[in-house]
């Protein structure tokens, strides 16, 4: 959506009106984060003020816009507020330069099906990396940075990072202020290097959740003596649940965010 702008307060009021309720209540956050009133922001979008430079800054940052994005933001705020036709000229040329350069950057990340080794290393880092990609599948329209803390319990800073790292790996594209989902899946071999950290840091999640566990979640935990014959058979029945499992989540329409563990191990 930003990208197909030519004017900044074209984008504020297609922003404002892609949010639940029109947004009622943004405007209000927006000018909090400015530090300014309700009323200069409603002047902005009436067109008869213009957003300083560095109240078009601030706002970037509240949208969790990556370089490039916010880039094409603040010279969509400099062609309105320049003072000869000349640089207002200038400015449009980069401003298509930089849209261009953006439709050739989607192009590239359509194309892309498998991390780098170094991108996975980050990206199995930590749980949170795999849930922002998994929570921007549950809205087809995106999600927001304030949506997926407040979802995540995260602070929004962390989050504004971590889409910043997914999106330059394709697995998330920005849709004005809003994130979707990009590469759809990500997959680890048997035997990867990343798989013991994969594993550690969504058991931890498991140990933080098992404080607040409701009844219409499950944990079980037990501990057994048995044959070796009757673990081989459990193991069976556990990997024909995990296959059983499997064949409902796929087609099943991506509402909200879950974890599965399946453990079954000799002490």
């Amino acid at each position: 959506m930003l990208f197909e702008a030519r004017d900044y307060r074209d984008y504020l009021r297609k922003y404002l009106a892609s949010l639940p309720k029109n947004g009622r209540g943004e405007l209000s956050r927006l000018a909090q984060h400015l530090g300014v009133n309700n009323t200069l922001l409603s002047q902005v979008l009436a067109g008869t003020r213009d957003l300083s430079g560095e109240q078009a800054f601030a706002l970037t940052r509240y949208w969790g816009f990556d370089e490039t994005h916010t880039d094409y933001f603040l010279t969509l705020v400099q062609i309105e507020r320049a003072g000869t036709k000349a640089f207002r000229d200038h400015l449009d040329e980069k401003r298509r330069r930089l849209r261009d350069e953006n439709k050739k950057l989607a192009n590239r990340v359509k194309t892309r099906t498998r991390l780098g080794e170094e991108e996975r290393r980050v990206f199995y880092s930590s749980w949170i990396y795999s849930a922002i990609h998994l929570w921007t599948t549950t809205n087809p329209e995106g999600v927001t940075v304030d949506e997926i803390a407040n979802r995540l319990g995260v602070a929004r800073a962390r989050v504004q990072t971590t889409t910043a790292f997914l999106a330059e790996v394709g697995l998330i594209v920005s849709h004005g202020s809003r994130w979707r989902v990009g590469v759809e899946s990500t997959f680890l071999e048997h035997g990867s290097p990343h798989l013991p950290p994969h594993h550690r840091n969504w058991r931890l999640r498991a140990i933080e959740k098992a404080e607040t566990i409701t009844k219409e979640e499950l944990m079980y935990t037990a501990q057994v003596t048995l044959s070796r014959e009757d673990f081989e058979k459990i193991r069976a029945l556990l990997v024909e649940t995990i296959d059983r499992s499997a064949k409902i989540v796929l087609p099943s329409p991506a509402e909200d965010l879950a974890c599965l563990h399946v453990d079954w191990f000799w002490l």
